[in-house]
């Protein structure tokens, strides 16, 4: 199935403040602070990118955490435009035509759907046909389905440069996500589990331990057998 657009995704977001969704009488726990975006064409092309803050409602700063982690800051979010509005300018950036959003993890879509509901917003249409890339991803280099990747550790596999500074800006982490993704959706992942293959054989460790060992010494040869696979796995 051809899509027009393929929509890379990220969020940045903050907690809310607990008083302040009590007297609201609603549940949420953070709020999208930041939205970044990669745009890819229906041939798997870069096209364009987005990025901006989108101001809070349930909290009055950015907590130092938030920031540390992220480097936004609450002259950032204040100063921009609520969710409504950053939806809608995100909405007119993607355009029309078929579109598939990708995110690592679905906590973006989740959080989304949460904090419309909460806020009274239209959940936009274009976002309807979303894929959890983070599942996607170990499942065509054979790592265990039971274990959640992190997206630096995937970015190690798949030998995407990664600049630890930068990290956990949503433009820039949707952009890395877009590095991984691109060879699953072009058929070039082979290559791809050729230089994660590598990655085993050095054995450079993620966290505490390689990927063999968190796998029981069964990656490696999933990954041997998975080179000779003629198309990818469930990408329509």
């Amino acid at each position: 199935m051809r899509y027009r657009n393929h929509i890379i995704l990220d969020f940045e977001m903050n907690p809310t403040d607990k008083r302040l969704t009590r007297q609201a009488g609603c549940y949420l726990w953070q709020e999208i602070i930041q939205i970044g975006a990669v745009k890819l064409n229906a041939d798997y092309e870069e096209v364009d990118r987005f990025s901006c803050y989108v101001r809070p409602q349930y909290n009055d700063h950015i907590t130092r955490e938030i920031s540390n982690l992220t480097h936004i800051y609450s002259s950032n979010a204040f100063s921009a435009e609520p969710l409504a509005a950053g939806l809608e300018q995100f909405v007119e950036w993607i355009g029309t035509g078929r579109t598939r959003v990708y995110s690592w993890s679905f906590s973006d879509l989740f959080q989304l759907e949460d904090e419309c509901e909460v806020k009274q917003i239209s959940f936009p249409a274009c976002l309807g046909r979303w894929m959890n890339f983070q599942a996607l991803y170990p499942r065509m280099l054979g790592y265990p389905q039971s274990n959640q990747l992190s997206l630096r550790d995937a970015c190690q596999m798949g030998r995407v440069a990664l600049d630890l500074e930068q990290c956990h800006g949503a433009l820039y982490d949707a952009e890395m996500t877009t590095q991984l993704l691109i060879p699953i959706l072009d058929g070039s992942y082979k290559e791809t589990a050729k230089d994660a293959r590598r990655f085993l054989v050095e054995g450079v460790p993620t966290g505490n331990c390689s990927l063999d060992v968190a796998s029981g010494g069964k990656l490696a040869a999933l990954l041997a057998a998975m080179t000779g696979k003629k198309k990818p796995v469930g990408v329509e």
